[in-house]
């Protein structure tokens, strides 16, 4: 619950690093490729790399850290809150997955960690962006992720899930598609804080003082606002789930 209240006041902190990229490539199929280090994630500290049709919706996948977990959790994002999975805790700082969305035919296929698993969509989506966004819930600088990606590249073809599912399993394929987008060894992490340059006087003169130079973080968006306000429906969702299956559990008379 803590950290669905601090990601509530993470509506007044900063993201110090986000960006939209466009697609220069359409089709009805894209193929998410990803692999991306977490070099470091303090407590409620979150990335997320998701495709963006228009609205509100997210395809692709967040990572959080919870404090009162020893690792951070991979959520899968496939549209609406209510369509978001929680895939476990990252047993490793790398991650290398594949996210598959099929439009035309409202299905999705995710292959990570050795596994392949199929999904049904709600919602049609049509894609036009790849959003990157790395921050702390608290806001905290100090507790800002760190990470090392070697490629996130998105490919657009007209061909069914159907038709390349067997070369979107293959991680050594890369005959999926046009490339729509490329991202090649990108580190993100904190800017480093400049110190202040020392200024000489002469005897004579009165010292001018000098104020340090604190690097200037954008102020938070309406689209990180919208993605934490989605991003606390869909952990409280999770939340009520585990919950209500408990409670069940607990009522239910012993054999």
């Amino acid at each position: 619950m803590t950290v669905l209240a601090l990601a509530l006041a993470s509506v007044q902190s900063y993201s110090f690093f986000r960006h939209e990229y466009a697609l220069t490539a359409r089709g009805s199929t894209y193929v998410l490729d990803v692999l991306v280090s977490i070099n470091y994630i303090g407590n409620y500290g979150v990335v997320s790399v998701y495709l963006k049709p228009e609205g509100v919706y997210a395809y692709g996948f967040t990572i959080l850290k919870d404090p009162d977990e020893p690792k951070p959790h991979l959520y899968l994002m496939l549209g609406p809150q209510n369509a978001w999975y929680d895939m476990g805790l990252l047993n490793e700082s790398t991650i290398r997955m594949r996210l598959a969305i099929d439009s035309s035919n409202n299905t999705a296929l995710i292959v990570a960690d050795d596994k392949v698993q199929h999904y049904t969509l709600q919602y049609a989506p049509s894609i036009t962006s790849l959003y990157l966004s790395v921050f702390n819930i608290t806001g905290s600088e100090a507790s800002y992720p760190q990470i090392d990606i070697e490629f996130i590249r998105i490919y657009a073809t007209n061909s069914s899930l159907g038709e390349i599912e067997d070369i979107v399993k293959d991680l050594k394929s890369a005959e999926l598609g046009l490339l729509a987008l490329s991202i090649e060894n990108k580190v993100i992490e904190p800017p480093r804080k400049t110190s202040p340059t020392p200024t000489t006087t002469s005897p004579t003169e009165k010292p001018t003082p000098t104020t340090p130079v604190s690097p200037q973080l954008p102020a938070i968006t309406p689209e990180d606002t919208m993605f934490v306000v989605v991003l606390v429906i869909a952990l409280s969702a999770l939340i009520a789930v585990v919950l209500v299956a408990y409670l069940w559990g607990r009522g239910s008379p012993g054999p």
